[in-house]
């Protein structure tokens, strides 16, 4: 097994974790189960990677890597919903305000992989000469990874307009999140 595996290993169980830990510690909240629902995913995700830098034949890195940007599709919306949410006190008029955006948040991705699955890879896998997999994106695949950007920088403005208006000792956590959320 090599590091990256072990390290994709790792993230995933330590997302699944933090998101079991979110679950336990309070059911009720919307912000703590969006935020548990994206770490899950993310879980999902992680192991998805690992599984395709485990893969020894290219169909089946085709497979992992579809089953992982299955995954990679839910992460715009469920960040966005977080977002919104997010030490906000009237986040339910801000969740309708934004309804037909949270929306194509999740519908846009999963079209994409649905309708369009056979454009998002061209051709079959490749290794290079570190024995890592090439795959090479169709244009679904580029417009694919170009909505999901484009989520992030909306996701990004929302939680850095929540810092902007938080004071006192919140502010310090809200930026950590932000520069958690940031990084991933």
């Amino acid at each position: 097994m090599t590091f990256n595996i072990i390290l994709h290993f790792v993230g995933a169980v330590f997302c699944g974790c933090l998101a079991v830990f979110v679950f336990y510690k309070d059911k009720r909240s919307f912000v703590h189960r969006t935020f548990g629902a994206g770490m899950m995913v993310l879980a999902v995700e992680g192991a998805f990677n690992a599984l395709v830098s485990r893969a020894f034949f290219p169909t089946e890195v085709m497979k992992w890597q579809y089953l992982k940007l299955i995954a990679t599709a839910l992460l715009p919306g469920i960040w966005l919903l977080f977002s919104l949410s997010f030490a906000r006190a009237n986040y339910k008029e801000t969740l309708t305000k934004w309804r037909w955006v949270i929306l194509a948040a999740f519908a846009i991705p999963l079209a994409l992989l649905t309708w369009f699955g056979h454009s998002l890879f061209k051709g079959m896998p490749a290794l290079d000469s570190r024995s890592v997999w090439l795959i090479r994106l169709g244009w679904s695949g580029y417009l694919f990874y170009l909505l999901f950007l484009l989520g992030t920088v909306i996701i990004l403005m929302n939680l850095e307009r929540t810092l902007r208006n938080s004071a006192g000792s919140i502010r310090w956590q809200i930026k950590f999140m932000v520069l958690g959320l940031g990084g991933v």
